[in-house]
Formats: structure tokens, C-alpha cells, sequence
């Protein structure tokens, strides 16, 4: 018999995202500061590099997410299409133990093409990256 088993993180069309931010989620963007910079961000996301552009994650990446989100916290991250942003929240949802996490399906990209606002991003101290 095969088991099937339930994803252990979210999936968020942008409505979804909405409700989230509404509810008071952490949204994390995970991208490259010069992505940052090329389509601006979502109003009050932090920014977080997860990887450069050769797959290399970022070694102040754990510590800068913790910082930002305990395990029980509701947590959404996002990347340019959504391609990262699952990857990682699936990371964290089966291998560090984070029970609220959701990935945006996709990305920063369709939220722009869907007509929703972004801001210039404001790079973050000690930016990776920057």
C-alpha cells in the first residue's frame, strides 16, 4: 500500500497571503538583494537571503530567521516565483520543527502581474549579499 502523506506547510495564492499578512504572519522574502532591488517588495516583509545565485545558502540564514520567527509563530516566505520559497518552507516544516509555515505559490512575481503593491526595498544590516 502506498501512504500518502500531507504536505507540512501551506501553499498561499495571493488572497491567501493577504488573509495571512492580515492576521499578523511574518513574511519573509528570501531573495537576492538585487531582486530586492529590480521589483521592489512587499510592505513589511523582511528581507532574508536564502541562496546566491549558486545554490550557496547563506550561513546567517538560520540564525537571522529564528530571530524573526519562533517555531509556533505563523510564518510565510516568498521568492521571485515561488520555485525557493517552497523549498524552504518545506525545510523548515519537516526538518526544524516550524508548524505554521507557508510558501507563497508564486512569488513576488504574479503579486506584482495580479496588480498589488510594492515598495522600494531598503536593504537590511548585515544584508548577505549586499
Amino acid at each position: 500500500m502506498l501512504a500518502v502523506s500531507k504536505a507540512n506547510f501551506g501553499s498561499l495564492d495571493n488572497d491567501a497571503l493577504k488573509r495571512k499578512l492580515t492576521d499578523g504572519a511574518v513574511l519573509v522574502d528570501i531573495r537576492r538583494p538585487e531582486e530586492w532591488k529590480e521589483t521592489g517588495v512587499i510592505e513589511g516583509a523582511r528581507l532574508l537571503t536564502f541562496f546566491d545565485e549558486d545554490g550557496k545558502v547563506n550561513p546567517g540564514f538560520l540564525a537571522g530567521f529564528t530571530a524573526l520567527a519562533d517555531k509556533d509563530d505563523p510564518v510565510v516566505l516568498i521568492c521571485r516565483t515561488g520555485s525557493r520559497s517552497s523549498v524552504v518552507a518545506r525545510y523548515f516544516a519537516e526538518r526544524a520543527g516550524y508548524s505554521r509555515i507557508d510558501s507563497v505559490e508564486k512569488g513576488v512575481l504574479n503579486w506584482i502581474e495580479e496588480g498589488n503593491p510594492v515598495t522600494t526595498a531598503s536593504l537590511p544590516e548585515n544584508c548577505w549579499l549586499c
